[in-house]
């Protein structure tokens, strides 16, 4: 009480604001543990993924946390700077202490994998790429955990099956089917090393990538940059790819493509068979543009 000695009476307002302190945060913990499992996160996210791929008439579940892990799903339409005119992610899980995201050093993602995930690549970007972006504008209170994946800290991400599409018309159709492997992201710039896939392009198909010779795949300044791609067709066939893809508007093609002991079977329609055959190489270069 007032007449208690000095001491007594500074423990006594330090036991006052312990509680005080405690009760705050315990109001706290459950407020951002229910914030966190809730609805709201969960439309936070998905507004950050459309503003950072340009995503439109999106779809993401509500994320799910058990033992520190979140798991949720991302597919979305693209919009006029998005690279792709389909995305669909499956199982996107990564590792993260929901306690951690409220923090300004927060947001870094450990484990990052990504199941399935099927994209269309569009041919060129819309002309209305050059319109100028609307900010998003993010919360700035501590007390709620706004996503910016532009600043987000991760490692590698696992992809376990992934198909690469592009090329609207018969003409320009190609794929990547069936790859797993990794994405990374340093300074700003994206890179893929992509194992286990089926290349096609045009009447090009088929093309089975050898069992630990991943293909790698830069993006940089506007270009797709490929290389160290190796493929077997048939028995015997063997083939390399390297090349680039120039993106914008006016996208173009420039692959370069050297077949060793190619079956000519593998390659010609089937209405040719009984009249063509033998081995033969090619040192071919795809050009043009998909569109």
């Amino acid at each position: 009480d007032y007449e208690s000695p000095v001491l007594f009476r500074l423990a006594g307002y330090l036991v006052r604001l312990v509680i005080l302190v405690v009760v705050v945060a315990v109001v706290l913990f459950v407020r951002n543990r229910k914030y966190f499992n809730g609805e709201g996160f969960s439309q936070e996210l998905q507004t950050e993924f459309d503003y950072f791929m340009d995503g439109t008439e999106s779809e993401l579940p509500k994320v799910i946390w058990k033992n520190d892990e979140m798991l949720t799903s991302y597919s979305a339409q693209g919009g006029p700077k998005a690279f792709f005119r389909q995305i669909d992610l499956q199982r996107i899980t990564a590792r993260a202490k929901w306690r951690d995201l409220l923090l300004n050093n927060g947001w870094h993602l450990e484990n990052v994998e990504i199941g399935d995930a099927t994209v269309t690549l569009k041919s060129g970007l819309s002309i209305e790429e050059d319109q100028p972006r609307q900010d998003r504008i993010r919360s700035s209170s501590w007390l709620s955990a706004t996503p910016d994946l532009s600043q987000t800290r991760f490692g590698d991400i696992t992809l376990h099956n992934a198909d690469f599409l592009w090329g609207p018309y018969w003409t320009s159709m190609g794929s990547l089917k069936g790859c797993s492997g990794t994405v990374n992201r340093k300074l700003g710039k994206w890179s893929l090393s992509l194992g286990n896939a089926t290349f096609t392009q045009n009447w090009l198909r088929n093309l089975t990538m050898f069992p630990n010779k991943p293909i790698g795949i830069a993006l940089e300044d506007d270009k797709i940059l490929i290389t160290n791609g190796e493929f077997k067709l048939g028995n015997a066939g063997r083939a390399t790819l390297n090349g680039m893809v120039q993106l914008g508007e006016t996208p173009e093609f420039d692959l370069r493509i050297s077949m060793k002991t190619i079956d000519i079977t593998d390659i010609v329609p089937e209405t040719f068979h009984s009249v063509v055959a033998g081995l033969a190489d090619f040192e071919m270069t795809v050009t043009g543009s998909p569109n």
